[in-house]
């Protein structure tokens, strides 16, 4: 499930600034941006040349893109993302030129579509109360493409104190991927921006992917478990033989039992991801964000009544108060790197500096002759060598496992990774191979019988 947020930021400053903790709340996986103030130093920005649309997606690599004038596509999995912005000061024959060359662009994409963005147009289809030349001629687009409008319900999302209310954007999907469309909705938080965000989740996964993650095994959180419970149950636990159903054998004898032994002593690893907020976000510029958002709406209220230019100061007396608060504490933590980088040169700064160096380095292109040298090495090529004859080696009995093998196996297991398809932590493996190796040797044994 990939959860994706399409806004407008109308060049606002604010809104580029407030926008990062906004995607740490929400958890946002794929942007789909219009009129941003500007580009993001990050390979996972992409934007076209006039900077009108972008598609940012923080926590994923992106691989396969495509620029336009008006838009930008990206592949995301199976799904092609479009981020457009067509401008309401375009000219009815630049307008269908522009609207054309999107139409061509969508047409040579396979497979499921998701095309977000601020189209100026007004259509009954998305909520508007009535329909514009320019709403027909996207509907006959959207038509000849086989795109279904997504938007759901008429809540406005441009919101300008004075100008009043519209939903000049739109999403649209293609016919096989409105089904996986969940939870679309225009937020109500404050943005800095004359539009509210979009934001919905879109299903990824096939059927056959999505029965494959219901059916994992459950992961452990070895950094939280009790040792002391864990020498209780090992010293206590009885041999496979006596405390295990005899039709259990082999491997589901140490199933039964080490996973016994893995849910009483830790917790299981949640599959919940808290994101952390920006490196800036302090309690002070939340209530301002929060303040910002009540003098707006306050504006928006009473912008037809004399008290309106009132209302629309102390609005923006607030995003100025806002504006300044980001500000003031970018600067401070920004100083205090500066000091920290004097005590501990390998501290915060140097992986910042690092991140930001590893993200930009590219592989330059190698000659042949260096090429071969690096495959020689990684690949030598060694003499065939003939088989042994072992037709005088013992083969009618196979020695059982002892102690100090099973101690040397699980010693040289490395604690805090990833367990295998069984689920079970080294550590759990470690801890009773130490205290009572029983346990496990006649499990082990009994797989060689």
């Amino acid at each position: 499930m990939a959860r994706i947020l399409q806004g407008n930021l109308h060049r606002s400053r604010l809104a580029h600034d407030l926008l990062p903790q906004f995607v740490a709340e929400e958890k946002v996986d794929i942007l789909l941006i219009s009129e941003q103030y500007r580009d993001r130093d990050t390979p996972s920005w992409v934007s076209n040349d006039a900077k009108t649309a972008a598609v940012w997606m923080p926590r994923r690599k992106i691989a396969d893109m495509e620029k336009g004038d008006d838009y930008v596509r990206v592949r995301v999995g199976r799904i092609t993302c479009f981020s457009v912005y067509l401008s309401p000061n375009l000219t009815a024959a630049d307008f269908t030129a522009r609207l054309g060359a999107l139409e061509d662009a969508i047409r040579d994409v396979s497979g499921e579509l998701v095309i977000g963005g601020d189209f100026n147009a007004r259509a009954v289809e998305w909520g508007m109360s009535a329909t514009n030349r320019r709403g027909r001629a996207i509907l006959e687009m959207a038509a000849r493409l086989n795109l279904v409008v997504a938007n759901e319900g008429n809540t406005t999302t441009y919101r300008r104190p004075g100008y009043g209310e519209s939903i000049p954007d739109i999403t649209f999907v293609s016919e096989m991927t409105i089904h996986k469309i969940r939870d679309w909705r225009v937020t109500e938080e404050y943005t800095a921006s004359d539009h509210q965000y979009i934001l919905f989740n879109i299903n990824e996964e096939s059927a056959s992917t999505a029965s494959r993650n219901q059916d994992r095994m459950p992961r452990w959180n070895t950094r939280r478990m009790d040792r002391e419970v864990l020498q209780e149950v090992i010293q206590s636990a009885e041999l496979p033989s006596s405390g295990l159903p005899h039709e259990l054998i082999g491997r589901e004898r140490a199933m039964t039992l080490v996973e016994r032994t893995t849910k009483v002593t830790m917790p299981r690893v949640s599959s919940s991801h808290q994101r952390r907020p920006v490196y800036w976000w302090t309690d002070e510029i939340e209530e301002l964000r929060r303040e910002s958002l009540k003098a707006r709406r306050r504006a928006q209220r009473k912008h037809n009544r004399p008290e309106a230019p009132d209302l629309d100061k102390k609005h923006e007396e607030a995003r100025k108060e806002l504006r300044d608060a980001i500000k003031a504490s970018k600067r401070r933590c920004w100083s205090r790197i500066i000091d920290e980088a004097e005590n501990d040169p390998f501290g915060k700064g140097y992986v910042i500096v690092t991140r930001k160096i590893g993200e930009m380095r590219r592989t330059e292109p190698m000659e042949a002759v260096a090429i071969e040298k690096i495959i020689d090495k990684l690949f030598p090529t060694h003499p065939i060598r003939l088989e042994k004859d072992e037709t005088n080696g013992p083969t009618d009995e196979i020695p059982l496992f002892t102690e100090g093998e099973l101690i040397a196996a699980t010693s040289s297991l490395k604690s805090g990774r990833a367990p295998g398809l069984d689920s079970i932590p080294a550590e759990i493996l470690k801890a009773v191979a130490t205290q009572q190796p029983e346990l496990l040797l006649e499990m082990y044994n009994q797989c060689l019988v």
